[in-house]
Protein backbone atom coordinates (compact mmCIF):
# COMPACT_ATOMS: atom_id res chain seq x y z
CA UNK A 1 0.00 0.00 0.00
CA UNK A 2 1.14 3.53 -0.79
CA UNK A 3 -0.02 6.45 1.36
CA UNK A 4 -0.25 9.71 -0.60
CA UNK A 5 -0.53 13.05 1.21
CA UNK A 6 -1.23 16.49 -0.23
CA UNK A 7 -0.32 19.09 2.41
CA UNK A 8 -2.18 22.34 1.81
CA UNK A 9 -2.31 25.58 3.75
CA UNK A 10 -5.57 24.59 5.45
CA UNK A 11 -5.78 20.81 5.32
CA UNK A 12 -3.90 17.60 4.52
CA UNK A 13 -5.65 15.28 2.10
CA UNK A 14 -4.78 11.58 2.34
CA UNK A 15 -5.16 8.92 -0.32
CA UNK A 16 -4.42 5.21 -0.42
CA UNK A 17 -3.25 3.09 -3.32
CA UNK A 18 -3.33 -0.71 -3.45
CA UNK A 19 -1.50 -1.29 -6.77
CA UNK A 20 -4.22 0.72 -8.47
CA UNK A 21 -4.97 4.37 -9.00
CA UNK A 22 -4.92 6.38 -5.82
CA UNK A 23 -8.23 7.54 -4.40
CA UNK A 24 -8.90 10.34 -1.94
CA UNK A 25 -9.49 8.99 1.55
CA UNK A 26 -9.76 11.61 4.27
CA UNK A 27 -8.50 15.00 5.41
CA UNK A 28 -6.98 16.42 8.59
CA UNK A 29 -6.17 20.03 9.49
CA UNK A 30 -2.60 20.95 8.54
CA UNK A 31 -2.15 22.66 11.93
CA UNK A 32 -2.63 19.26 13.62
CA UNK A 33 0.79 18.14 12.34
CA UNK A 34 2.33 20.26 15.10
CA UNK A 35 0.45 18.11 17.66
CA UNK A 36 2.39 14.92 17.01
CA UNK A 37 0.52 12.56 19.31
CA UNK A 38 -2.90 13.68 18.19
CA UNK A 39 -1.97 13.71 14.50
CA UNK A 40 -0.37 10.24 14.50
CA UNK A 41 -3.30 8.78 16.43
CA UNK A 42 -5.74 10.20 13.88
CA UNK A 43 -3.72 8.80 10.96
CA UNK A 44 -3.47 5.36 12.60
CA UNK A 45 -7.20 5.27 13.29
CA UNK A 46 -8.10 6.12 9.69
CA UNK A 47 -5.62 3.60 8.29
CA UNK A 48 -6.97 0.86 10.56
CA UNK A 49 -10.52 1.61 9.46
CA UNK A 50 -9.75 1.83 5.75
CA UNK A 51 -6.87 -0.61 5.21
CA UNK A 52 -6.63 -2.89 8.23
CA UNK A 53 -3.05 -4.07 8.72
CA UNK A 54 -1.95 -3.71 5.09
CA UNK A 55 1.84 -3.17 4.87
CA UNK A 56 2.95 0.32 3.85
CA UNK A 57 5.45 0.45 0.98
CA UNK A 58 5.81 4.23 0.85
CA UNK A 59 4.50 7.55 2.13
CA UNK A 60 4.73 10.06 -0.73
CA UNK A 61 3.84 13.70 -0.24
CA UNK A 62 3.73 17.16 -1.70
CA UNK A 63 3.58 20.28 0.42
CA UNK A 64 3.05 24.02 0.11
CA UNK A 65 3.84 24.54 3.82
CA UNK A 66 7.64 24.23 4.19
CA UNK A 67 7.56 24.90 7.93
CA UNK A 68 5.88 21.57 8.74
CA UNK A 69 7.73 19.29 6.31
CA UNK A 70 10.50 18.21 8.68
CA UNK A 71 8.03 17.35 11.44
CA UNK A 72 5.73 15.48 9.05
CA UNK A 73 8.58 13.42 7.56
CA UNK A 74 9.84 12.55 11.05
CA UNK A 75 6.38 11.38 12.13
CA UNK A 76 5.85 9.27 9.00
CA UNK A 77 9.26 7.60 9.37
CA UNK A 78 8.49 6.87 13.00
CA UNK A 79 5.09 5.37 12.15
CA UNK A 80 6.31 3.38 9.12
CA UNK A 81 9.99 2.58 9.75
CA UNK A 82 10.40 0.26 6.76
CA UNK A 83 8.70 2.53 4.21
CA UNK A 84 10.10 5.05 1.76
CA UNK A 85 9.15 8.58 2.89
CA UNK A 86 9.64 11.50 0.52
CA UNK A 87 8.32 14.77 -0.89
CA UNK A 88 7.68 15.64 -4.51
CA UNK A 89 10.43 17.97 -5.68
CA UNK A 90 12.88 16.71 -3.04
CA UNK A 91 13.31 12.96 -2.70
CA UNK A 92 10.88 12.42 -5.60
CA UNK A 93 11.81 14.14 -8.91
CA UNK A 94 9.10 15.94 -10.88
CA UNK A 95 8.84 14.01 -14.20
CA UNK A 96 7.92 16.97 -16.41
CA UNK A 97 9.76 20.11 -17.45
CA UNK A 98 9.09 23.22 -15.36
CA UNK A 99 9.22 26.28 -17.62
CA UNK A 100 8.21 28.84 -14.97
CA UNK A 101 10.49 31.90 -15.03
CA UNK A 102 11.52 31.10 -11.46
CA UNK A 103 10.92 27.32 -11.19
CA UNK A 104 11.49 27.21 -7.43
CA UNK A 105 8.45 29.46 -6.89
CA UNK A 106 5.91 26.96 -8.23
CA UNK A 107 3.84 25.19 -5.59
CA UNK A 108 4.44 21.46 -5.65
CA UNK A 109 0.70 20.84 -5.75
CA UNK A 110 0.54 22.73 -9.05
CA UNK A 111 3.32 20.53 -10.44
CA UNK A 112 1.57 17.38 -9.17
CA UNK A 113 -1.58 18.47 -10.99
CA UNK A 114 0.45 19.00 -14.15
CA UNK A 115 2.00 15.53 -13.87
CA UNK A 116 -1.45 13.96 -13.53
CA UNK A 117 -2.74 15.94 -16.52
CA UNK A 118 0.15 14.67 -18.66
CA UNK A 119 -0.03 11.00 -17.66
CA UNK A 120 -3.73 10.55 -16.80
CA UNK A 121 -5.42 12.81 -19.32
CA UNK A 122 -4.12 14.63 -22.39
CA UNK A 123 -2.23 17.80 -23.10
CA UNK A 124 -2.31 20.68 -23.74
CA UNK A 125 -4.39 21.12 -20.61
CA UNK A 126 -5.59 23.79 -18.22
CA UNK A 127 -6.06 22.90 -14.54
CA UNK A 128 -8.32 24.82 -12.16
CA UNK A 129 -7.50 23.98 -8.52
CA UNK A 130 -9.87 25.40 -5.91
CA UNK A 131 -8.19 25.30 -2.51
CA UNK A 132 -7.22 27.99 -0.02
CA UNK A 133 -6.23 29.93 -3.13
CA UNK A 134 -7.46 29.28 -6.66
CA UNK A 135 -4.82 28.42 -9.25
CA UNK A 136 -5.27 28.06 -13.00
CA UNK A 137 -2.29 26.42 -14.71
CA UNK A 138 -1.36 25.56 -18.29
CA UNK A 139 0.51 22.44 -19.40
CA UNK A 140 1.76 22.47 -23.00
CA UNK A 141 1.37 19.75 -25.59
CA UNK A 142 5.10 19.11 -25.12
CA UNK A 143 4.47 18.15 -21.45
CA UNK A 144 5.85 21.41 -20.05
CA UNK A 145 4.44 23.25 -17.06
CA UNK A 146 4.17 26.82 -18.37
CA UNK A 147 2.64 28.86 -15.54
CA UNK A 148 -0.74 30.26 -14.73
CA UNK A 149 -2.92 32.49 -12.57
CA UNK A 150 -3.43 32.73 -8.80
CA UNK A 151 -6.60 34.23 -7.30
CA UNK A 152 -8.16 34.35 -3.81
CA UNK A 153 -10.08 31.28 -2.67
CA UNK A 154 -13.68 31.36 -1.49
CA UNK A 155 -13.01 31.44 2.26
CA UNK A 156 -10.25 34.00 1.74
CA UNK A 157 -12.64 36.30 -0.12
CA UNK A 158 -15.41 35.95 2.46
CA UNK A 159 -12.95 36.61 5.30
CA UNK A 160 -11.55 39.68 3.55
CA UNK A 161 -15.03 41.15 3.11
CA UNK A 162 -15.60 40.76 6.84
CA UNK A 163 -12.18 41.97 8.02
CA UNK A 164 -11.91 44.98 5.70
CA UNK A 165 -15.38 46.40 6.40
CA UNK A 166 -17.21 47.67 9.47
CA UNK A 167 -20.60 46.00 8.95
CA UNK A 168 -20.22 42.86 6.86
CA UNK A 169 -20.39 39.64 8.93
CA UNK A 170 -18.13 36.61 8.74
CA UNK A 171 -19.95 34.09 6.55
CA UNK A 172 -19.23 30.37 6.36
CA UNK A 173 -18.68 28.81 2.95
CA UNK A 174 -21.84 27.45 1.34
CA UNK A 175 -23.28 27.26 -2.14
CA UNK A 176 -25.36 30.30 -3.13
CA UNK A 177 -29.13 29.85 -3.13
CA UNK A 178 -29.63 32.17 -6.09
CA UNK A 179 -27.84 34.97 -7.93
CA UNK A 180 -29.90 37.75 -6.33
CA UNK A 181 -29.05 38.09 -2.65
CA UNK A 182 -32.02 39.16 -0.50
CA UNK A 183 -30.00 39.72 2.68
CA UNK A 184 -26.40 40.61 3.48
CA UNK A 185 -25.11 37.07 3.95
CA UNK A 186 -26.77 35.79 0.78
CA UNK A 187 -25.42 38.79 -1.13
CA UNK A 188 -21.88 38.07 0.05
CA UNK A 189 -22.10 34.38 -0.81
CA UNK A 190 -23.59 35.16 -4.22
CA UNK A 191 -20.91 37.73 -4.97
CA UNK A 192 -18.04 35.47 -3.97
CA UNK A 193 -19.21 32.23 -5.58
CA UNK A 194 -20.89 33.51 -8.74
CA UNK A 195 -18.20 36.15 -9.08
CA UNK A 196 -15.39 33.61 -8.74
CA UNK A 197 -17.11 31.21 -11.17
CA UNK A 198 -17.37 34.00 -13.74
CA UNK A 199 -13.75 34.95 -13.10
CA UNK A 200 -12.70 31.35 -13.75
CA UNK A 201 -14.86 31.01 -16.87
CA UNK A 202 -13.55 34.31 -18.20
CA UNK A 203 -9.92 33.32 -17.67
CA UNK A 204 -10.50 29.89 -19.23
CA UNK A 205 -12.08 31.55 -22.27
CA UNK A 206 -9.13 33.88 -22.64
CA UNK A 207 -6.65 30.99 -22.38
CA UNK A 208 -8.68 28.96 -24.88
CA UNK A 209 -8.60 31.79 -27.41
CA UNK A 210 -4.85 32.10 -26.92
CA UNK A 211 -4.39 28.35 -27.42
CA UNK A 212 -6.99 28.05 -30.22
CA UNK A 213 -9.50 26.10 -28.10
CA UNK A 214 -7.14 23.14 -27.75
CA UNK A 215 -6.95 23.00 -23.94
CA UNK A 216 -8.55 20.18 -21.96
CA UNK A 217 -9.94 21.90 -18.82
CA UNK A 218 -9.79 19.93 -15.55
CA UNK A 219 -11.24 21.09 -12.24
CA UNK A 220 -9.86 19.84 -8.93
CA UNK A 221 -9.30 20.86 -5.31
CA UNK A 222 -11.20 20.43 -2.08
CA UNK A 223 -13.55 23.35 -2.81
CA UNK A 224 -14.23 22.71 -6.49
CA UNK A 225 -17.65 21.23 -5.68
CA UNK A 226 -18.96 24.70 -4.81
CA UNK A 227 -18.67 25.84 -8.43
CA UNK A 228 -19.28 22.57 -10.26
CA UNK A 229 -22.68 23.80 -11.45
CA UNK A 230 -21.62 27.43 -11.84
CA UNK A 231 -18.55 27.14 -14.11
CA UNK A 232 -19.50 26.39 -17.70
CA UNK A 233 -15.97 26.10 -19.09
CA UNK A 234 -14.65 23.22 -16.93
CA UNK A 235 -15.19 19.97 -18.84
CA UNK A 236 -13.63 17.42 -16.42
CA UNK A 237 -13.69 17.22 -12.64
CA UNK A 238 -11.19 15.08 -10.70
CA UNK A 239 -10.78 15.69 -6.97
CA UNK A 240 -7.98 13.12 -6.84
CA UNK A 241 -5.82 14.89 -9.44
CA UNK A 242 -3.10 16.12 -7.06
CA UNK A 243 -2.85 12.78 -5.27
CA UNK A 244 -2.61 10.98 -8.62
CA UNK A 245 0.21 13.24 -9.73
CA UNK A 246 2.24 12.58 -6.56
CA UNK A 247 1.81 8.82 -6.92
CA UNK A 248 2.68 8.89 -10.64
CA UNK A 249 5.92 10.78 -9.92
CA UNK A 250 6.87 8.22 -7.24
CA UNK A 251 6.17 5.25 -9.53
CA UNK A 252 8.15 6.84 -12.36
CA UNK A 253 11.06 7.37 -9.98
CA UNK A 254 10.97 3.66 -9.10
Amino acid sequence: MIIVIDVGNTGCTFGLSFNKKVRMGWALPTAMIRQEGRFCAAVRAELKRRAGNAPVEAVVMCSVVPAIETALARQMKKMFPGAFVGFLGKEIPVPIKNDYRYPEQVGKDRLANAVAAVYEYSVPALIVDCGTAITIDVVSGRKQYLGGVIAPGFAMSLTALHEKTALLPLVAMRSPRRLLGRDTKDSMVSGVFYGTAMLIDGLIGKFQREYKNSLLVIGTGGNVGYIKKLCLQITRFDQDLTLKGIEIAYKMMK
